[in-house]
């Protein structure tokens, strides 16, 4: 039984580091392969956030509370659209930050 749950829990962090590879695919061009670029020289370095500060920066631009110009916001809320929970957004900002190492 316990073979059987390690193997469902690490069968669905491999799901999610591949769900969260392919919405960063999204990002690799403003923001570097490593999240280590400001996108179009204004952004901080997404990889020098902390994974709170990067959560609720991704949540904020998902409910629309956004500091980020309305353009700039409505590109990332597309690019987002998979990623609605909030578990789903730490989990993505773990995967984001995980890319500097």
């Amino acid at each position: 039984m316990k073979k059987m749950l390690g193997l469902l829990v690490l069968s669905s962090l491999t799901l999610l580091a591949f769900e969260s590879e392919e919405v960063y695919k999204n990002c690799i061009m403003c923001h570097g392969k490593k999240a280590d670029k400001k996108a179009i020289s204004s952004s901080v370095k997404l990889a020098l956030l902390s994974q709170e500060s990067l959560a609720e920066k991704l949540k904020n631009i998902i409910d629309d509370s956004s500091s980020m110009s309305k353009i700039y916001t409505k590109m990332h809320k597309t690019k987002l659209k998979d990623i609605q929970s909030e578990n789903g957004v730490r989990k993505f900002a773990n995967y984001i930050i995980g890319l500097k190492e």
